[in-house]
């Protein structure tokens, strides 16, 4: 089995790092500053044995230069590490949520390795950023919208300064400036700054290198003429929630977070905050569909439905997994290339059990589920403004300052 850590992040307490289990990513990683500075880079054999500190057997790592003890477990913060390598599921102002979970499941998969097989741990600093390359030409995908005829997006040639072209905007050619504010009286369980500054790496280096839907995010007191918007609400019972309607007051594309629906629902709040956020930018008018499997239906192109219960961390901070383009593509063959983010997707518009996915059938917007329980929670939620809504509605409509304004003096 091989394991590889990889530095992203240093702070005035130590390193943050992403753990990978045979190149797919596992969790979060902490390493507290010691008197011997960090562990080396390089590659160690990792064994599983008895700590004498913890009284429990740990996956210990071996050999490691100006160091002893060195094993990898659960633990909140800085005060937890000692020399070791703590691992989460979440980090926000270096401490980290989710330990015990984490730790369990990464513990179960390395007792299951055979006796035989060597384990090792690879560690390494994430270099800095270089120039990505370009994307795998594709074929183009037909963009249909109902009523409407198909029309095609085209890539478009390389600009005489060798930058790659804007490929993707609610008006081709532009990067829209996106303005977040929150409304929400309800704890967002993150900082707002550091979740606006993750958002903003999501797009740069995970969204907008596939999509070709690159934005600007600024934090915002509400709308800002010219711009989208992500607005942060408590529920759709909210004064003034409702009154917020689709759009911009400008009519351009807006996204709601229901912070307090999202907890209920035991979500989080930015992963639900990324979703809005992918889908908006793939389909800022949402009214794109593509044909599919089923000749029968068409398919909503709705870029995290399908994969909604699976998060990656950004910064530290959970985002949504989201399907690539190729996902809507029905003539790629299985495992022929990637299909989501984080690689869990097998097929064309194959629905992970935590997600779903919005079809069009017999004149009329429904959903199909990738699992029975999953179809028994959407039921559950209060679904009031979410975008399945907004697609049934037909036609969008533009924020109502006056109402907000009138609804809010109300309170």
């Amino acid at each position: 089995m091989e394991l590889k850590l990889i530095r992203k992040e240093f702070t005035d307490q130590g390193a943050i790092g992403e753990l990978y289990v045979n190149g797919e990513y596992e969790c979060l990683t902490f390493e507290k500053k010691t008197g011997a500075g960090a562990i080396p880079a390089g590659i160690y054999d990792l064994v599983i044995d008895f700590s004498q500190k913890f009284q429990r057997p740990l996956p210990h790592l071996k050999n490691v230069p100006g160091f002893e003890g060195v094993y990898l477990h659960p633990g909140n913060g800085a005060g937890d590490v000692g020399g070791c390598i703590v691992v989460g599921r979440t980090m926000e102002q270096e401490t980290i949520g989710g330990t015990r979970e984490a730790f369990e499941a990464l513990f179960a998969k390395l007792e299951d390795v055979p006796p035989t097989e060597l384990i090792v741990l690879e560690i390494e600093v994430e270099p800095l950023p270089a120039a990505k390359p370009s994307q795998t030409p594709r074929p183009p995908i037909a963009e249909m919208t109902t009523g409407t005829p198909a029309r095609r997006r085209t890539a478009r040639p390389r600009h005489a300064a060798g930058k790659p072209p804007v490929r993707g905007a609610f008006n081709q050619g532009g990067v829209p400036t996106i303005a977040c504010f929150n409304r929400a009286k309800t704890k967002l369980g993150v900082n707002f700054d550091k979740l606006i500054a993750a958002m903003q790496a999501f797009i740069d280096d995970y969204v907008a290198p596939v999509w070709g839907t690159p934005a600007k995010l600024v934090k915002s007191d509400g709308f800002i003429k010219g711009a989208w918007a992500m607005v942060f609400l408590d529920d759709a019972d909210q004064p003034g929630a409702l009154a917020y309607h689709d759009l911009t007051p400008d009519g351009l594309p807006q996204a709601k977070v229901f912070v307090k629906t999202t907890i209920k629902n035991n979500d989080l709040v930015s992963v639900s905050a990324s979703h809005e956020l992918v889908e908006m930018l793939v389909d800022p008018a949402i009214n794109m569909m593509t044909t599919g499997p089923d000749p029968k239906l068409m398919y909503a192109y709705e870029s995290a439905d399908p994969v909604e219960a699976l998060s990656f961390p950004v910064k530290g901070i959970p985002m949504t997994d989201f399907v690539f383009p190729a996902y809507f593509e029905a003539f790629h063959k299985p495992g022929s290339v990637q299909f989501d983010q984080m690689k869990k997707v097998r097929e064309p518009f194959q629905i992970l059990s935590g997600g779903y996915q919005i079809i069009f059938k017999n004149g009329k917007w429904k959903q199909i589920y990738g699992s029975k329980a999953k179809k028994k929670a959407f039921k559950r939620e209060d679904r009031r403004g979410h975008r399945s809504e907004q697609r049934a509605a037909k036609k969008l409509k533009r924020a109502d300052l006056k109402a907000i304004a009138r609804a809010e003096r109300k309170k």
